[in-house]
């Protein structure tokens, strides 16, 4: 959003009430067609601050965070599910 202060969008919300942000870019994060996460950047200086230049390099680099969110979730479950299968082989051991 190149002027938010144009926008109604958000009038009625106490967060861009007392920050006034002058320009906004939210971004999803996709990967393998699901929302992972999002990108929300704000400037309270300067309107039209994110250009299509930039906003072309985020969404370039927003894959590859989806990606990164999405490994680091895959690992996570890994781990849990290595850590009960030595808790279930530790506790038949013990009978």
């Amino acid at each position: 959003m190149e002027n938010a202060e144009l926008s109604s969008d958000f009038d009625s919300d106490p967060y861009f009430q007392l920050q006034k942000p002058l320009s906004l870019l939210c971004l999803p994060l996709i990967s393998q067609g699901h929302i992972v996460g999002l990108i929300y950047l704000e400037n309270n200086q300067l309107r039209g601050a994110f250009s299509k230049e930039r906003v072309a390099v985020l969404e370039m680099l927003s894959s590859q965070m989806a990606i990164s969110l999405e490994n680091a979730s895959l690992y996570g479950n890994l781990e849990k599910k290595v850590q009960d299968r030595t808790e279930k082989i530790e506790a038949q051991r013990e009978k």
